[in-house]
């Protein structure tokens, strides 16, 4: 690991907050001291389709922000990475261009 990567913060999108989302979620928050890369993964916004379970998994695993659309979470740039967790053979995780 690069000298420039050790304690990185990464912030994290996610997109979907059912099994999948919400494992992953726990993942990314789980992964510094798991695998001690150095990077420190920070949820900071989540959506779903349902505003009431977007809320509550912003509550559970201390989101930042919760917006109503992926397009939303999109537009607002508040991170490096987003997880589109819609059903489990349905998953694309990709880097967004810097």
């Amino acid at each position: 690991m690069s000298s420039t990567q050790k304690g990185k913060s990464i912030g994290i999108g996610v997109i979907g907050t059912g099994f999948m989302g919400k494992a992953h979620s726990i993942a990314y928050s789980a992964s510094a001291s798991v695998f001690g890369t150095g990077l420190r993964p920070r949820l900071e916004i989540v959506c779903d389709l349902s505003p009431e379970r977007a809320s509550q998994r912003a509550t559970d695993l201390a989101f930042l922000v919760t917006v109503m659309t992926g397009v939303m979470l999109l537009k607002m740039k508040r991170f490096s990475w987003f997880l589109y967790a819609r059903q489990m053979t349905h998953m694309l995780r990709l880097p967004l261009p810097h």
